[in-house]
């Protein structure tokens, strides 16, 4: 290309493209699938809920005059992997709010 731009337009010597030629005579609108042209890969990967936890043996907690102590963390909406950058397929087509993310740890003890 002349100026740099690397668009993949379609030409007879490049049938299989990302977009159709370019041609001013054309009313953008009647163009048949035109309105496709803004369709990208949705394709997403997402680790939504994690749960972690460990409850110390208790002859380590009977030590300290505790009958039971346990640890968690629990993670949702952690990480999304996808094409489109900051963006959560599953909010719903707006990129304005993100889903939030919740991080909780916590500590039960026992007595």
């Amino acid at each position: 290309m002349e100026n740099g731009s690397n668009v993949n337009y379609w030409t007879p010597e490049n049938p299989s493209n990302d977009f159709p030629r370019p041609d001013a005579s054309v009313v953008q609108t009647s163009r048949l699938y035109f309105s496709t042209l803004g369709i990208v890969d949705g394709s997403f990967l997402k680790i939504k809920n994690i749960n972690l936890g460990y409850t110390f043996p208790k002859s380590l907690v009977n030590k300290w005059h505790i009958n039971q102590l346990r640890l968690y963390a629990t993670a949702q909406n952690l990480l999304t992997f996808s094409k489109i950058k900051d963006y959560d397929p599953e909010r719903g087509g707006g990129e304005s709010f993100p889903m939030t993310r919740q991080l909780v740890l916590g500590l039960n003890l026992d007595f």
